[in-house]
């Protein structure tokens, strides 16, 4: 997409021109024709409108989804782990005859 930039917007295909109106939050691109995209895209640019800004996606972020995406995952694995760990600390404190603390925080 980046060569057909520089295109008038009438050479630039159907697919580039859905892309660039749903980074806009355009909705109901799938009935629109193309025509009616090039008006759309036409109308972002004269009013200024800019995409919202995006990071790239990276190694680290690979990372953290593949394991994110393992299927062996322990609750210590998880957001609940540490809060697990307290209540189970606290839980036993409690059986000792302790106050415990407040599992909410």
């Amino acid at each position: 997409m980046a060569k057909r930039e520089a295109a008038p917007y009438s050479e630039w295909t159907a697919t580039d021109l859905k892309t660039l109106l749903s980074l806009h939050k355009v909705t109901n691109l799938d009935k629109m024709i193309k025509e009616d995209k090039i008006r759309r895209w036409e109308d972002i640019c004269r009013r200024g409108l800019h995409p919202p800004t995006i990071e790239r996606w990276t190694d680290d972020d690979e990372n953290a989804l593949q394991q994110a995406s393992r299927l062996d995952l322990e609750v210590g694995d998880t957001a609940l782990g540490p809060k697990k760990e307290i209540i189970q600390a606290d839980s036993k404190e409690v059986d000792r005859g302790g106050m415990g603390r407040d599992p909410s925080g």
